[in-house]
């Protein structure tokens, strides 16, 4: 007895582009697949026969799943884009700890466990597979999803913090109202003394990171 395998209709609305088709790149545009996100979904990558191979192997998965158009571009096709992921970057290697690993100061053993479980689980599964994508490509489809829905969502996305908190120029990832027009507003949070010493740490981390990146070269830190 055969059976006839059917895709799911079209159902996702808007046109995303993906820079960068590597591990996070690719498994983004497979999310997006799945979970019907995206009318169309658009692979640029540097080595357009990576992009192409992506595309391939995606278009072989609409057969089981949602069936948007999948094509190979390049940046051009940013600019009818109703989302644009950048998803290349250097690829971080275990010897290179991220910046987020560094520790921050709670008076509370619950959240020193929270915490410490969460800036370090990314490193982890980079010391067993090589590099984390899963659940970032999971995390892009639901913003992507909250962008094109137009659905006034709260997320933890990060945007330059609000003067009105005190961190300086810098950004975080913080509770915000994601619409068509991306983040509508980012909204006030209620944080003891602890809890704000820990944010004000981790605004000082990344601006010495962003110092050191706008260095010259050879220049000591």
């Amino acid at each position: 007895m055969s059976a006839l395998v059917t895709p799911l209709p079209q159902r996702g609305a808007g046109r995303v582009a993906i820079i960068g088709a590597g591990t996070v790149g690719s498994t983004t545009a497979y999310s997006l697949l799945i979970a019907g996100t995206a009318r169309e979904i658009i692979l640029i990558n540097r080595n357009r026969k990576v992009a192409e191979g992506h595309v391939e192997d995606l278009k072989d998965a609409t057969l089981f799943s949602y069936n948007p158009r999948i094509a190979a571009g390049d940046f051009c096709d940013c600019r009818t884009a109703d989302v644009i992921i950048i998803a290349a970057g250097v690829y971080q290697t275990s010897q290179k700890s991220p910046a987020a690993i560094r520790g921050l100061a709670y008076e509370v053993a619950a959240l020193k466990a929270i915490a410490s479980e969460t800036r370090t689980a990314g490193l982890e599964i980079q010391h067993a597979k090589g590099a984390t994508y899963y659940g970032i490509g999971a995390a892009l489809t639901r913003i992507a999803g909250a962008i094109l829905r137009d659905e006034n969502t709260v997320l933890t996305v990060s945007s330059p913090a609000p003067e009105s908190i005190g961190l300086g120029s810098v950004c975080l990832s913080l509770p915000s109202v994601v619409n068509r027009e991306g983040i509508a507003s980012v909204l006030p949070i209620s944080l003891n003394g602890a809890e704000t010493q820990g944010l004000h740490t981790s605004a000082d981390i990344l601006k010495r990171h962003l110092m050191m990146l706008e260095m010259p070269a050879g220049t000591a830190a």
